[in-house]
């Protein structure tokens, strides 16, 4: 993780060499109405190792998370965990099949292997613009038990798929939504994907990243 971090911040500070760690914000931040109910614990207990990643459900039988969070792993063997805190939940389902958004890409979709009975959360068709507050929930260190958030701005785009934070996230907010408020609600701009150094990269998601990912029964298409 130290390695990551170093590497991060140094990554950062060449394509944006103006930011100094005071503009950082990273304050903790009031989780929005009901948001619980579509976010969970994306949990693995291997032979190994045990690792957990924050998930979120954007249709009653898909979530959302990293990439990184499933690389070598199969979808059987993860569990999630709706609803979680302090060991209970609401629910807990477990993905049949994963769809990673790309090449190059740090965003994975999960069919689960039975719709739940949440409300999803949805998906913004624009993307996060710099200067944006951004409000992101999380089963982040040292708080892994209970879901917590952080409000951080967004002051860089890499590109269309990718835009900085100003905030240093913890392990275990990987795969976390990043949601902007509207008149309408909360809606969901991207993915937590690395973050290091004070900073966090996110991954933009669309509904085209997700469209017609599982089917209704929790198979992939």
């Amino acid at each position: 993780m130290r390695r990551l971090a170093a590497g991060l911040a140094v990554c950062l500070l060449g394509v944006w060499p103006t930011v100094s760690a005071a503009a950082n914000t990273g304050e903790a931040a009031p989780l929005p109405a009901g948001l619980s109910d579509a976010v969970g614990r994306l949990n693995h207990a291997g032979y190994r190792r045990q690792r957990h990643c924050t998930a979120f459900l954007v249709a009653p039988d898909t979530l959302l998370t990293a990439d990184h969070c499933i690389d070598g792993i199969l979808p059987a063997d993860m569990h999630f965990l709706r609803g979680y805190d302090r060991m209970t939940w609401a629910e807990h389902r477990q993905p049949v099949a994963g769809h990673p958004f790309g090449s190059g890409r740090d965003g994975a979709a999960l069919c689960l292997d039975a719709a739940t009975t949440a409300t999803p959360l949805t998906l913004a068709v624009d993307p996060p613009m710099v200067g944006e507050i951004l409000t992101v929930p999380g089963y982040g260190r040292p708080r892994v038990h209970a879901l917590a958030a952080k409000a951080c701005t967004v002051v860089r785009s890499l590109g269309p798929e990718r835009v900085v934070m100003d905030c240093g996230l913890a392990p275990g907010f990987s795969g976390s939504p990043a949601l902007r408020q509207t008149g309408e609600g909360t809606e969901v701009v991207g993915i937590v994907s690395r973050s290091g150094g004070g900073f966090t990269v996110l991954e933009v998601v669309s509904p085209q990243d997700v469209a017609q990912r599982c089917g209704p029964s929790g198979e992939g298409r």
